[in-house]
C-alpha cells in the first residue's frame, strides 16, 4: 500500500509540475482542463500498470544438494514467550478511517446546504439555466446549471451583464462536475497534500475559461478587471461552488492579456506523450515472465518409448544448450565451451561431489572443439560416446546412443497416420471395431481436441478386403460428414481413392503453363481493350484464369496483366425482393406502354389477368429509347417479374444455378476430352477454376442444403503421338519470322517431295517412308515463303492409304471378369494380366486402382486402338483415344465500341456512367463524342445485360 502511495503522489507531482511550469500561465484553457483532469486520473492508475517481459529461461550449473535432515531439538521445559503486537497498522488506519468520515460529512453538509438553498429560494429559469435569487448574498456563485444571485441587485438590474455571462459559463460548461469529481477523490486521499494543489488549480482554470468566454465578447480587458475587483470576495464560500475569488485576480489579470500562439499550443502539447511514457515506464510494475519451454520432442512423437531419458544437445556460439525431453527433473541446461572441464549430468541435473544411488541415469559430459565428448556412469547401454556438433544440427542421446535429428526430422515425427480396416464389410478404426451406423462419432470423438495443424499433419491408410462396392460407396459418403472432411482440404476427396493413391511430389514440365491457343486468346482480349477499351465480362474472367492460374512466370513476363480496377458487383443471391402496389401491378396490363417478362419468359400482358399483385415478389423494369426498341418489343417500357418460384431460382438460388451450369459444362467437358486425343486439358482447367471459384462461396450449411458436391478432379493430359498416315499432324511449327533453310536442305526437300508426289500420283499402293514423311514437314514447315513458292509442291499425304490391320498375336488373351461386382476387362499377354475398370484405369485383381491415369488405347492390346470395349452392349472400359486432334476455329473480329453500344441497345441492356444510370441515346451520344472510353458489358440470369461505360479502365468483379 505504501508503494503505491508513493509511486501515485510521484506521479501526481511531476504531472502538477509540468502543468505549473510549462501550461498554467497559456491562453489554451480548453486543453488544460482536459490535462489536469487525465493528469489527476493517471496519476491514480500509472501505478496499476503492469509492463511484462517475457525472458528465456536460464539455469545456473551449481552443486546439487539433496534435502539435508537438519536435527531437532526439544529443551526438557517450554515458557510460554511473550508476544509483541505492533498497534501501528491499527493506529494509521483509524486514523485514515476518520479523516475519510470527516471529508465524507463535510461534503455533504456542503451539498445539503446547496440543495436547501435551491429548494428554499424563489427560482427564475432562463432557458437551461436558472437563476435562484437570494437576499444578503454578496458574491455571484454557481452549481451545476443553478447561478446563485443577490435578490435585489438581480431586480435592480444591478448586476452587470459580464458578471452573469461569467457565472453562466460557468454553468454551461459543466465546471462543477469537475470539482465534485476532485472533491470525491479528495475524501478517499485526503491525506495527499497534492489533491488540494489539483483543486485549486482545476477552480482556478475554471475562472481563466469563464474570463475568456466574456472577452470573447468584446469586452474591453480594463473595464472587465474592474468589475471582477467589485464582484471579488476574500471568502471562499461553498467548496461545491464557482465563485469570484480575491486570491486569484492577480493570475487572472495576467493570463487575460497573454497570447499564444498555435505552434506553441502544438508544441506543448507534443511534450506531454513522452512525458507520459516516462511515468509509465517508471512507476508501473515490471514483471519477468519466463517463457515456457516446449520440447522438441515429447513422449507422444518419439519413437523409442522404451528409453529413460532422452536428451537433445544443440550447439550455439559460445555454449552448448541441453534440453531434457523425457525423464529429467529439469527441462534446460547451458554449457560454457570455453571452459575446459567436464560436467557430471544425472536426472536431478548437474551433480558433483555425491554418490549415485538415488539417480535413474548419470553420464559425464565434456564439450571440446568439434563436439562433446560423453561417458556413461549408470543407466546407459553406452560407456564412452563422442559427438560432433555443427550450427542448426540437433543430436539425440538416450540410454541407447546418439541419433541424429533436424527440426525437420523432428515436425516429421509428429505427422499421425490414422489406421483403418474394412474386412468382409466390417470397419476397424486403428484397433477399435467400429461400423457404418457409428463411422462418424468414431471418427469425430478421436479428432475432437485436434487443432488444424493436426489435422494437416494427418493422413488416412484404408485398407480393404473383400469388402463389397455398396459398402465403400457408403462409408465414402459418410466420409463426408465427418468434422476431419470438413475442416481439410484432403478430406474432401475420396477416402477410399485416397488411400488407394501414394502422396507425390509432381515437378513442373515442358507441359505446365498455358497453352499456346489460350496465350493467344489472352493476347486477342488484351488487344481488343487497348484498341476498343472494351471489356466483355465472359472473356474477362477466362483471362483472369488463364493469367492468375495458367500461364508460368514465363509466360506472364511476354505479356501485360489484364484490366484490374473494380465496377460494381452482381451478387444476385444477395437482391432483396421488391414486391409491386396493386396500382402498379394494373398499370402493367397496358400492352402498349409495357412488354412484360414473367419469370425470366416474354408473356402477354393479359396473362396477367390471371395473376394478382400479391403473386409478384419482386420485380425490375427500365424505359427503353427508341433507337433500342425492337419489332418485336416496341413498348417504351420493358419489366421483368418474378413469382416466388421464379425470385428463388433466378435470385436467391443464383450462385447454386450458376455452379450447377459450371459444373455441367466440365463434366461435359471431361467426357469430349476421354473420348478424344487427351492431348491439350488445358480448357478444361479454366472450366474447372471457374465452377471451383463458385464452389468456394458456398457455406457448408449451403452444400448441405442444396447437395452440392466438388467437381471431379482435372483428368491428366497425354502427349501427342501419330501414326506415319497422318504425318501431316505431327511436328506443327510457326513458319512466322523464318529465314529459310540452307541450299543443301532445300535441294534435300525437293528431292524428297518429288520422290514422295511420285509414289503418291503414280503407284497404286504407294510406300512413303515414315522418315522421309517426316523430314519433308520438317524442312517446309522451316523454308521461307519465297522458297516454298519456288520449291517442289508440298506432298498430299491425305492420299496415302490407311496401313494394313496388324495380325493378331497368339501370346494376347482378352476377356471379361467381374471383381467387387464390377465387370472389368482384362488383357493377359506372355503370362501377364492386366485388369481395366470402367474408366480405363488398370487396377489389380483385387479391383484397387494401379494408377488414375486413364490408360492410352493403343498400349492396351499390342497393335491395336481401342477406346471401348462392350459386353452386351454395355460399355465396359473405355480408354484414351491419342491419335486425334481437333483444331479451335480462329476469333472472331472485334466489334468497334459504337457498334457495340448499338447492338446492346437493341437488346434493351441497361447503362451506366460512372456508377449512374443513363438512357441508351446518351450512351451513344458519349461514344460518339469520345471514342477512348472504356466498356464492360455484364450478362446476369435476369436476361437484361449491364453495359458500365466509365474514363477510368474497368475490370470485373465476380
Amino acid at each position: 500500500m505504501l508503494d503505491y502511495i508513493l509511486k501515485s503522489s510521484a506521479c501526481l507531482l511531476v504531472l502538477l509540475l509540468f502543468y505549473k511550469l510549462i501550461l498554467e500561465r497559456e491562453n489554451m484553457h480548453q486543453l488544460k482542463r482536459f490535462y489536469l483532469l487525465l493528469a489527476t486520473v493517471l496519476g491514480f492508475t500509472i501505478p496499476f500498470i503492469t509492463i511484462t517481459t517475457y525472458v528465456e529461461p536460464t539455469y545456473t550449473l551449481g552443486t546439487f544438494q539433496p534435502p539435508l535432515l537438519e536435527p531437532v531439538f526439544y529443551p526438557e521445559t517450554t515458557q510460554p514467550t511473550e508476544q509483541n503486537t505492533n498497534f501501528w497498522p491499527t493506529l494509521l488506519w483509524s486514523i485514515y478511517g476518520i479523516g475519510v468520515v470527516l471529508f465524507l460529512v463535510k461534503f455533504i453538509v456542503n451539498l445539503t446546504k446547496l440543495i436547501a438553498k435551491i429548494k428554499t429560494n424563489p427560482k427564475l429559469k432562463s432557458k437551461n439555466i436558472i437563476n435562484v435569487l437570494i437576499n444578503n448574498l454578496e458574491i455571484p456563485h454557481t452549481f451545476l446549471s443553478y447561478i446563485f444571485l443577490n435578490k435585489t441587485k438581480f431586480e435592480n438590474n444591478q448586476i452587470p451583464e459580464e458578471v452573469l455571462l461569467h457565472e453562466h459559463t460557468h454553468a454551461t460548461q459543466k465546471h462543477s462536475l469537475d470539482i465534485l469529481f476532485i472533491e470525491l477523490l479528495q475524501i478517499a486521499f485526503w491525506f495527499n497534500p497534492i489533491i488540494y494543489f489539483l483543486k485549486k488549480d482545476i477552480k482556478l482554470n475554471h475562472e481563466y475559461l469563464a474570463d475568456q468566454a466574456v472577452l470573447q465578447q468584446g469586452t474591453q480587458i480594463n473595464t472587465y478587471q474592474h468589475l471582477l475587483l467589485a464582484f471579488s470576495s476574500t471568502h471562499g464560500g461553498n467548496e461545491l461552488t464557482n465563485a469570484i475569488n480575491y486570491s486569484s485576480i492577480k493570475k487572472r489579470l495576467t493570463v487575460m492579456k497573454t497570447q499564444t500562439s498555435s505552434t506553441k499550443k502544438w508544441i506543448k502539447t507534443l511534450v506531454v506523450l513522452p512525458l507520459l511514457a516516462i511515468l509509465i515506464f517508471g512507476f508501473s510494475k515490471k514483471e519477468e515472465v519466463v517463457k515456457e519451454v516446449t520440447p522438441l520432442i515429447t513422449e507422444n512423437n518419439y519413437e523409442n518409448k522404451s528409453s529413460q531419458f532422452f536428451i537433445t544437445i544443440e550447439k550455439n556460439e559460445n555454449s552448448i544448450t541441453l534440453k531434457c525431453e523425457n525423464g529429467c527433473k529439469w527441462s534446460k541446461l547451458l554449457l560454457d565451451t570455453n571452459t575446459n572441464r567436464s560436467y557430471t549430468f544425472t536426472d536431478y541435473g548437474f551433480s558433483e561431489g555425491k554418490t549415485l544411488e538415488t539417480d535413474q541415469f548419470a553420464f559425464t559430459i565434456e564439450p571440446n572443439e568439434s563436439g562433446v565428448f560423453l561417458n556413461g556412469l549408470k543407466g546407459t547401454a553406452w560407456l564412452e560416446l563422442s559427438v560432433s556438433l555443427y550450427e542448426n544440427q540437433v543430436r539425440a542421446i538416450d540410454q541407447f546412443g546418439v541419433t541424429n535429428l533436424t527440426r525437420s526430422s523432428i515436425e516429421e515425427k509428429n505427422k499421425k497416420t490414422i489406421a483403418m480396416k474394412a474386412v468382409d464389410n466390417v470397419l476397424f478404426i486403428g484397433n477399435k471395431k467400429s461400423s457404418i451406423d457409428t463411422y462418424v462419432d468414431d471418427l469425430n470423438e478421436i479428432t475432437k481436441n485436434w487443432t488444424l495443424k493436426d489435422f494437416e499433419l494427418t493422413t488416412f491408410d484404408l485398407k480393404t478386403e473383400n469388402c463389397s462396392k455398396d459398402f465403400l460407396d457408403k462409408l465414402n459418403e459418410l466420409h463426408k460428414k465427418t468434422d476431419y472432411f470438413l475442416t481439410t482440404v484432403i478430406g474432401s476427396k475420396s477416402l477410399v481413392e485416397k488411400s488407394k493413391l501414394k502422396a507425390k511430389i509432381t515437378k513442373q514440365d515442358e507441359n505446365e503453363g498455358a497453352s499456346e491457343e489460350q496465350m493467344q486468346e489472352y493476347r486477342n482480349f488484351i488487344n481488343e481493350y487497348k484498341s476498343t477499351n472494351v471489356v466483355y465480362s465472359e472473356k474477362h474472367k477466362r483471362a483472369v484464369i488463364i493469367y492468375d492460374q495458367l500461364m508460368t512466370d514465363k509466360q506472364r513476363a511476354s505479356v501485360d496483366k489484364y484490366p484490374s480496377n473494380l465496377i460494381p458487383d452482381s451478387n444476385l443471391s444477395k437482391t432483396q425482393p421488391k414486391q409491386p402496389t396493386s396500382s402498379e401491378f394494373e398499370s402493367w396490363k397496358n400492352e402498349k406502354e409495357f412488354a412484360i417478362w414473367l419469370d425470366g419468359k416474354p408473356i402477354p400482358n393479359s396473362n396477367l389477368n390471371k395473376l394478382s399483385a400479391n403473386d409478384i415478389v419482386h420485380y425490375t423494369g427500365s424505359f427503353i429509347h427508341n433507337n433500342a426498341r425492337s419489332d418485336r418489343f416496341p413498348q417504351p417500357y420493358q419489366y421483368s417479374l418474378y413469382t416466388k418460384k421464379g425470385f428463388e431460382n433466378t435470385y436467391q438460388k443464383a450462385n447454386v444455378n450458376q455452379y450447377k451450369k459450371a459444373s455441367e459444362a466440365y463434366t461435359n467437358a471431361i467426357q469430349n476430352f476421354l473420348k478424344g486425343s487427351q492431348e491439350d486439358n488445358s480448357e478444361l482447367k479454366i472450366l474447372k477454376a471457374q465452377a471451383d471459384k463458385i464452389y468456394n462461396t458456398f457455406t457448408k450449411e449451403e452444400l448441405k442444403e442444396n447437395n452440392i458436391l466438388q467437381t471431379p478432379p482435372l483428368p491428366a493430359q497425354k502427349k501427342a503421338f501419330n501414326n506415319w498416315v497422318k504425318v501431316e499432324n505431327i511436328l506443327e511449327q510457326s513458319s512466322q519470322d523464318n529465314k529459310g533453310v540452307t541450299k543443301e536442305e532445300l535441294k534435300e526437300y525437293n528431292t524428297l517431295a518429288k520422290h514422295i508426289n511420285s509414289q503418291i500420283s503414280e503407284s497404286e499402293y504407294p510406300i512413303v517412308k515414315h522418315k522421309d514423311a517426316v523430314r519433308v514437314k520438317y524442312l517446309y514447315n522451316k523454308m521461307s515463303k519465297e522458297q516454298k513458292e519456288s520449291a517442289e509442291a508440298f506432298p498430299d499425304f491425305s492420299k496415302l492409304p490407311p496401313p494394313p490391320p496388324p495380325a493378331p498375336d497368339p501370346n494376347v488373351k482378352t476377356g471379361f471378369i467381374t471383381i467387387n461386382n464390377s465387370t472389368h476387362y482384362y488383357v493377359t499377354q506372355n503370362g501377364n494380366t492386366k485388369y481395366y475398370n470402367r474408366y480405363g484405369q488398370e487396377t489389380n485383381k483385387e479391383g484397387t486402382i494401379i494408377n488414375d491415369t486413364q490408360v492410352d488405347g493403343d498400349k492396351v492390346v499390342p497393335g491395336q486402338k481401342i477406346t471401348k470395349v462392350y459386353k452386351d452392349n454395355k460399355i465396359v472400359s473405355e480408354f484414351n483415344k491419342n491419335w486425334d486432334q481437333d483444331v479451335p476455329p480462329p476469333p472472331p473480329p472485334p466489334k468497334s465500341p459504337l457498334d457495340h453500344i448499338i447492338d446492346m441497345a437493341k437488346k434493351g441492356a441497361a447503362f451506366y456512367y460512372e456508377g449512374k444510370s443513363i438512357s441508351s441515346d446518351e450512351a451513344i451520344a458519349l461514344l460518339k463524342k469520345n471514342n477512348e472510353l472504356n466498356i464492360s458489358t455484364q450478362q446476369t440470369d435476369s436476361k437484361q445485360a449491364k453495359v458500365y461505360i466509365t474514363k477510368a479502365p474497368v475490370s470485373i468483379k465476380n
